[in-house]
């Protein structure tokens, strides 16, 4: 019998109806991506079965299609991938090889992984885009939406969702980020620099 992540389990089953397959991957990734990018197809669907049977109303036998419609084959952020605007911020799935997916591309797995400098994420995130404002998500400004940057760093990383923010906050304190001026929840975010 697999073994599942309570935490996954929990934020999960406490979204209730507003929970979408590319939430869930993100929830797996987060908490118990094992080995490898992204979260093997099959675990997404155990994890689904293991929610209904919690009486969550989730249908495990509607993931694995979700999960082909929303997968792309693209080894680097594709514009696409900025238009479902679900509270990560992208409905897409990226297929990162051997039965896999992941919320991020590939390019992000490959040369971020273990990666706990946030300034790295936002130099080769704007780098990997030709147009920041390609997100549908962080208000007008150009940037990083902040909410994928953090969640970026806690996929690709070591660090929690909670040490991600704080070392951004710590960032921007120092002086060495910036965000929008518009006051956004999910505030673009860039080096002060630019």
């Amino acid at each position: 019998m697999a073994e599942f992540n309570d935490h996954v389990l929990a934020e999960a089953g406490d979204r209730g109806e507003k929970l979408l397959v590319d939430d869930l991957v993100l929830l797996i990734e987060r908490h118990d991506g094992g080995t490898g990018p992204g979260v093997a197809v099959d675990r997404v669907e155990a994890y689904a079965e293991k929610l209904a049977a919690q009486d969550a109303p989730v249908k495990p036998e509607k993931v694995g299609p979700a999960i082909e419609e929303r997968r792309i084959d693209s080894y680097r952020w594709a514009a696409d991938a900025t238009t479902s605007g679900t509270w990560f911020g992208s409905g897409t799935l990226y297929d990162v090889g051997d039965g896999r997916v992941s919320v991020l591309p590939a390019y992000w797995h490959d040369e971020l992984a273990g990666e706990t400098d946030l300034t790295r994420y936002l130099e080769l995130i704007a780098a990997d885009l030709d147009d920041s404002r390609e997100f549908d998500s962080g208000g007008p400004d150009t940037g990083v939406p902040e909410t994928l940057l953090v969640n970026a760093a806690s996929v690709l990383s070591d660090l929690r969702w909670r040490e991600a923010r704080a070392r951004l906050a710590d960032l921007r304190e120092e002086g060495v980020v910036a965000e929008s001026a518009d006051q956004h929840p999910n505030a673009r975010v860039h080096l002060d620099d630019e």
